[in-house]
């Protein structure tokens, strides 16, 4: 059973749309909209964009690739994995090989999509994908212009430490990492069967 789909809330209905703003990156929208239930208006903003991914590489010595980088936003330097915008037409899988290389400098023999999350459903319409990446090669790296990275290959034994001790804070890079964790377990199960 899905208690999402289930009770009295219904989708409410659009009744303008305009662009605001527009990036390269993504899209800010004003929309107004009415309840269907209790006839409310009111507008709202939303952020259109691509989807994302997010990549957890692990290399066959059992070490995850990590990225640090200074972020804009929350100025400051974060510890996080590979990842990115899917670009049109593209699957998640093959952003994730273009994004592991691009940032990490490897290519994999494998890319699953383990798990995928609505970035905030308050804001933006899009999903972040994550995408586990095996038999790890080095090949080379290519930064976006603005792009520092420096590499960090961590025990994957090590990362509940890391999430527990709040060294690795992106909400996505988290997410990522429960859904690794829930892979790792039912991989785990799997093989005792």
């Amino acid at each position: 059973m899905d208690p999402s789909a289930s009770g009295s809330i219904q989708q409410w209905e659009t009744l303008q749309s305009e662009p605001v703003f527009r990036s390269p990156i993504f899209e800010i929208g004003k929309v107004r909209r009415r309840s269907r239930s209790s006839g409310n208006e009111g507008e709202f903003y939303r952020i259109e964009t691509r989807d994302w991914v997010n990549v957890v590489a692990l290399r066959d010595d059992g070490h995850v690739i990590l990225v640090r980088q200074y972020r804009h936003g929350s100025d400051e330097i974060t510890l996080e994995i590979p990842g990115g915008i899917v670009d049109d037409g593209e699957t998640p899988q093959e952003a994730a090989r273009r994004e592991l290389l691009e940032e990490a400098g490897y290519n994999c023999a494998e890319a699953i999509i383990i798990g995928r999350v609505r970035s905030n459903p308050a804001l933006f319409d899009n999903w972040t994908w994550t995408v586990l990446a095996t038999g790890l090669t080095l090949g080379a790296t290519k930064f976006d212009e603005h792009e520092e990275i420096e590499l960090v290959a961590i025990p994957a034994t090590d990362i509940l430490q890391l999430l527990r001790n709040g060294i690795i804070t992106h909400a996505l890079v988290v997410a990522a990492f429960h859904w690794y964790h829930l892979w790792q377990t039912s991989a785990g199960s799997d093989s005792n069967r």
